[in-house]
């Protein structure tokens, strides 16, 4: 395999914040309070990981570097780096991880929504299992960690590991630990041997996320992007919504645009799609196609570093639709260039669902007709008088 496919690298949108601070680790990594890492070789992991609330010690200056590591905590820890505000979806039952009351719960489910860890098999009862309590040994480590990266798709399964117990590497595991050794990620235990069976203890796992990340940060492209809003989408009312994004290591040379698709809850493309967004020049439009499709942005593309995608704090643009019909909808965004529309790195997909226009019944009022009283005027007869004799004038209704 050559390096370069690594180039093409995506991490999931919450990387993006731990890829960012790793931009300078030295100085975060300053004043830890551990007395027990100074012999370590994951000090510098270590001190950054506990700096962001990542990795935490076992009490306020201990850390226990060489203490086994279980499959929860290591759950844990990846998860603290890649998606840390993320609800799992809770579509996994573990027959071990049943009690939402315990501390790693929410972390075990939200590395399975992920696709960063999977269970260990299931019981005799055909349970699943994710083997809370159970050491993480090293090549399910290594496998969790290139996962989180989202490098399964430049794993080459039929590689074979450089190592001299490769045999004892399961065959599930070969591929990324061939990639890994590739990158100078996978070190070994020794006298060439990567001890794939051996558990995982605390300073290997902090070492290993962190050199994986420096690994994105020195050689690797980097791709994020991530959405805002859709909290409340009507149909037939305009919606405004934001997507962020932000790059590294985009090569120089290449210029970028959006590709945007939208499609319905069974994958139907939603076509003649009008969105707006927001530029120094004003609002631009785009509509998507009949595959709901769209490109925007400069038909020539645009060079990252040029619009701010490579800096610290990437670059978020304002958008505005109106979607016509209630249900549920996925909007995808990716990067592409502009030469080939060659997708960079991956789709970052947005799930949404679009409520029903309130209904409201227009009470009809019946107007009263008011009859008009016809009032006769009463004639009065001007009484006769005869000598002697009066007669009452009579008043005729």
């Amino acid at each position: 395999m050559a390096k370069n496919r690594f180039k093409f690298l995506t991490s999931a949108v919450a990387t993006a914040a731990l890829i960012g601070t790793l931009v300078n680790p030295a100085s975060a990594a300053e004043g830890s309070a551990f007395k027990d890492i100074s012999d370590s070789y994951a000090e510098e992991a270590i001190m950054f990981l506990n700096q962001y609330e990542i990795l935490m010690g076992v009490s306020d200056t201990e850390f226990a570097p060489t203490q086994k590591m279980t499959r929860e905590q290591f759950a844990t820890m990846l998860v603290k780096a890649h998606a840390p505000n993320n609800a799992p979806k809770l579509n996994k039952a573990f027959v071990d991880n049943t009690k939402q009351t315990e501390w790693y719960y929410n972390f075990v489910q939200t590395a399975f929504d992920e696709k960063i860890m999977s269970g260990v098999g299931k019981n005799k009862a055909g349970q699943d299992v994710f083997g809370v309590g159970q050491s993480m040994t090293r090549e399910q480590a290594l496998v969790a960690t290139m996962n989180m990266f989202g490098m399964t798709d430049l794993v080459d399964p039929e590689a074979t590991p450089d190592f001299d117990d490769a045999d004892k590497i399961s065959d599930w595991a070969k591929g990324y630990v061939a990639l890994a050794q590739e990158m100078g990620i996978a070190f070994g235990t020794g006298n060439g041997m990567f001890d794939p069976q051996v558990a995982t203890t605390r300073e290997m796992g902090a070492q290993m996320l962190f050199k994986t990340t420096m690994e994105i940060v020195e050689n690797g492209t980097f791709v994020n992007i991530g959405f805002g809003g859709f909290e409340n989408v009507v149909a037939g009312q305009e919606t405004a919504f934001t997507v962020s994004a932000a790059t590294l290591n985009v090569p120089e040379e290449m210029a970028l645009r959006y590709r945007a698709t939208l499609v319905g809850k069974d994958g139907t493309p939603v076509a003649n799609q009008t969105i707006s967004y927001q530029t120094e020049l004003g609002w631009l439009s785009f509509t998507t196609d009949a595959n709901g499709v769209a490109f925007f942005g400069p038909a020539a593309g645009f060079k990252p570093a040029e619009i701010g995608l490579e800096s610290e704090e990437g670059l978020t643009t304002n958008f505005k639709t109106t979607m016509a019909t209630a249900g549920d909808y996925t909007l995808k965004v990716a990067f592409v260039d502009a030469t080939t529309s060659e997708v960079l790195g991956a789709e970052f997909t947005k799930d949404f669902t679009v409520a029903a226009a309130a209904t409201t019944e227009t009470g009809t009022t019946e107007t009263g007709t008011t009859e008009t009283g016809t009032t006769e005027t009463g004639t009065t007869e001007t009484g006769t008088t005869e000598t002697g004799t009066t007669e009452t004038g009579t008043v005729v209704e």
